[in-house]
């Protein structure tokens, strides 16, 4: 057994070099799965609803993905709480919640 940077015990070290490749693997400091094997979030265009624009990350069933900006452009509603941005998603959050990840909001 090794122990790994966090104080908790590691059986093989397979498992200590995944824990810390994933440690170096963040944005905006959230975690992603680095695995190369695993399903990892893609870049999207997509509307949001946000009643503040303050927020970096946003639950799945506030966002509606679409396949070009110019159709997530078409359908922003500034009245409806409705705006048009690039996000990265989804990604698994810790409480089990499938979110998004804020890059930017497109004007």
């Amino acid at each position: 057994m090794s122990f790994n940077l966090l104080g908790t015990w590691i059986r093989t070290t397979y498992n200590a070099r995944n824990i810390l490749y994933r440690q170096k693997t963040n944005m905006k400091g959230y975690s992603l799965d680095p695995h190369p094997g695993a399903n990892v979030a893609n870049r999207h265009f997509a509307v949001i609803y946000s009643p503040r624009r303050k927020r970096d990350r946003f639950p799945s069933t506030t966002v509606t993905v679409y396949t070009s900006k110019e159709e997530a452009v078409a359908e922003q509603d500034h009245d409806k709480k409705l705006f048009a941005a690039e996000v990265i998603g989804p990604a698994k959050s810790s409480e089990g919640f499938k979110i998004f990840y804020l890059v930017e909001w497109i004007e």
